[in-house]
């Protein structure tokens, strides 16, 4: 190891930055300055500068590497809560969705049953108006055992349509509130 002097003497030491590190010890000339084997104090005091630095160099090294391992360990902390969070919505959504594909089957189901009762319905009140017309034809048979027995037979009857009319009424009724409290949701999901 050499390093360049600015003077002969070894005694007056070195000037740090005019310190070369060299493959030989031998002579050599740069810009008109000699190149000098290092004195034994000089030699420790550049191993000690060298140490110091190369250990300071380590400690920051090794704190930079717990700072990094500490955020490695957030980050797939962090990463394995919110896998976890995205796993549970999906969870959560996939049950949302089937529920509200039940709903729109029970939604479109009870819409049908809405029109069947109000089909019911027209032919029940077209049953009555007939049996209404049989009760005033009624009035034109002479024979009074005769038309008492038309009379009750027709009333039975009209008691029977008006009976499944109310029947249907009220189905229908309930119907209506159940068709108009399911709210219709957009399929955008």
């Amino acid at each position: 190891l050499t390093y360049l002097i600015g003077s002969d003497s070894e005694d007056e030491g070195f000037d740090d930055h005019n310190v070369v590190l060299a493959c030989s010890p031998v002579r050599r000339t740069l810009c008109g300055r000699q190149l000098q084997e290092i004195p034994c104090a000089s030699m420790k005091h550049l191993f000690c500068s060298l140490a110091q630095e190369v250990s300071a160099l380590n400690d920051e090294l090794t704190v930079h590497k717990i700072r990094s391992s500490k955020q490695e360990t957030e980050y797939v902390n962090y990463k394995a809560t919110k896998d976890q969070q995205l796993e549970l919505l999906d969870e959560e959504l996939k049950y949302l969705k089937g529920r509200l594909a039940e709903q729109e089957l029970s939604h479109e189901a009870k819409s049908r049953r809405l029109v069947e009762d109000e089909q019911k319905i027209l032919v029940l009140e077209e049953l009555t108006d007939k049996l209404k017309a049989q009760i005033s034809e009624l009035t034109k048979v002479k024979n009074p055992n005769t038309r008492i027995h038309m009379f009750e037979r027709a009333m039975k009857e009209n008691a029977k349509v008006k009976e499944d009319n109310a029947m249907l009424k009220e189905s229908l009724k309930r119907l209506q509130q159940e068709v108009g409290s399911i709210p219709k949701v957009a399929q955008s999901q």
